[in-house]
C-alpha cells in the first residue's frame, strides 16, 4: 500500500466536495422526485469524492493550474525506478485511464506506452498486449475493467492499482491477470490511496470485507492485524 497527500489545490476540491457541494450539482442532472433528489444527494457526493480521488485535476474547480496530483507524480516516479520493468497501470475511470496515457507518453518519449479501455475490441486488446509483452520496459494503461479473466500478461511484474473498487475480488480479477499460476518471477501489486480521503475508508471497508470472506472460506477468524499485514497496510488507516 503507497500512501500520498494531498497537496492545496487537491485538498481544496475535496474541501469543496464536503463542505460546499451545492457548487457541484451542476454535474448532474436533477431527479424530479425531492425525496429521491435528497437521497441522491449523498451518493452523488461520494462518487465526486472517489472521482477526485483519481483525477482531481480534471475538474472545473481545480486551482492547480498545470501541476499533475500527486498520485500521478508517484506513478511517475515509481516508473522511473522500474525504468528497465514493464508496469501496468489499472484504473476504474476511463478518462483517468486516457489522461495517464497522455501524460505518461510526454514524460517517457522514447519508452512504449499503451492503452486499453472497454471501448477497445477484443482483436485490438490482444494486437496491445502482444505489443506490450514483446516491449522489454513497456508501461501498460488500461481500466481494470478491460483486462478480463481470459487475459494472460504473465510477463509484467509491476502493478499499480490507482482507484479501489468495492472489494478485493473485482480488484484481484484485474491484477491476477498478471499473476497467473505458472508464473516464476515474484510479483509487486502496489494500492495508491490518498491519505485522509474517503480511500482510506474504502481500504478499510475492503480488509472488513477480506475479513468476512476468510471466515465463509476458510471457518476461521482473522484478527485486524492479520489481515492489515497481508495486505501491507499501516493499523494508522483508521487515525486518518
Amino acid at each position: 500500500n503507497q500512501k500520498v497527500n494531498q497537496f492545496q489545490a487537491e485538498s481544496d476540491l475535496y474541501t469543496i466536495i464536503v463542505e460546499e457541494f451545492f457548487r457541484m450539482m451542476y454535474l448532474f442532472h436533477k431527479c424530479e422526485n425531492s425525496r429521491k433528489e435528497n437521497m441522491m444527494k449523498l451518493i452523488r457526493q461520494i462518487q465526486l469524492l472517489i472521482k477526485a480521488s483519481s483525477s482531481p485535476h480534471l475538474f472545473n474547480e481545480w486551482t492547480g493550474e498545470d501541476k499533475l496530483p500527486s498520485k500521478y507524480a508517484q506513478v511517475i516516479k515509481n516508473c522511473k525506478t522500474w525504468k528497465n520493468e514493464k508496469v501496468a497501470i489499472g484504473t476504474t475511470f476511463k478518462d483517468t485511464a486516457q489522461d495517464y496515457y497522455l501524460h505518461l507518453s510526454k514524460v517517457f518519449g522514447h519508452r512504449p506506452v499503451f492503452l486499453i479501455t472497454g471501448d477497445d475490441s477484443f482483436k485490438k486488446r490482444n494486437s496491445i498486449i502482444r505489443q506490450f509483452e514483446a516491449s522489454g520496459n513497456g508501461i501498460l494503461v488500461s481500466t481494470q475493467q478491460s483486462l478480463k479473466s481470459s487475459v494472460n500478461i504473465p510477463t509484467c511484474n509491476k502493478v499499480i492499482v490507482t482507484d479501489m473498487q468495492w472489494n478485493i475480488p473485482k480488484i484481484s480479477q484485474y491484477y491476477f491477470r498478471f499473476i497467473r499460476f505458472n508464473s516464476t518471477e515474484k510479483k509487486e501489486v502496489y494500492f495508491l490511496t490518498y491519505d485522509k480521503t474517503i480511500e482510506q475508508n474504502i481500504l478499510a471497508l475492503l480488509m472488513r470485507k477480506e475479513q468476512l470472506n476468510d471466515v465463509i472460506k476458510t471457518k476461521e477468524y482473522k484478527e485486524d492485524s492479520q489481515i492489515f499485514a497481508e495486505f501491507d497496510i499501516d493499523m494508522d488507516i483508521f487515525n486518518s
